[in-house]
């Protein structure tokens, strides 16, 4: 017989613990049905994916958290310098102020 150690799971849901910004677009609700629309959402995920940023929506809205969770924390890295790398990336490539920045902590069901 196995014994599994360490965390099990078989529930459908998604958490997260992330230091980064809340992306929130307009909420015109007849630009969320075209095509431009959900293309630029999907240019979004590839930039974060190519930048090693993580990028997590709720599924009810458009909503974005993009960042860094923090498990990737270097080893010789502090927290407030942690916070300032990830705040350059943002700021960098995003446009988006380090005062918008802070950790956000999300859990929801998927089924």
């Amino acid at each position: 017989m196995k014994i599994r150690q360490g965390f099990v799971s078989n529930s459908s849901t998604t958490s997260f613990c992330i230091y980064g910004a809340l992306i929130a677009p307009p909420r015109d609700e007849a630009r969320e049905e075209t095509e431009e629309y959900y293309d630029a959402h999907e240019d979004m995920y590839e930039k974060c994916d190519k930048l090693g940023l993580e990028c997590h929506s709720t599924p009810w809205d458009s909503d974005c958290y993009i960042g860094l969770e923090w498990y990737n924390l270097r080893d010789d890295e502090t927290g407030a310098q942690f916070k300032a790398r990830v705040e350059a990336l943002l700021f960098t490539n995003f446009g988006i102020k380090p005062e918008r920045c802070g950790t956000f902590e999300e859990a929801w069901r998927d089924g």
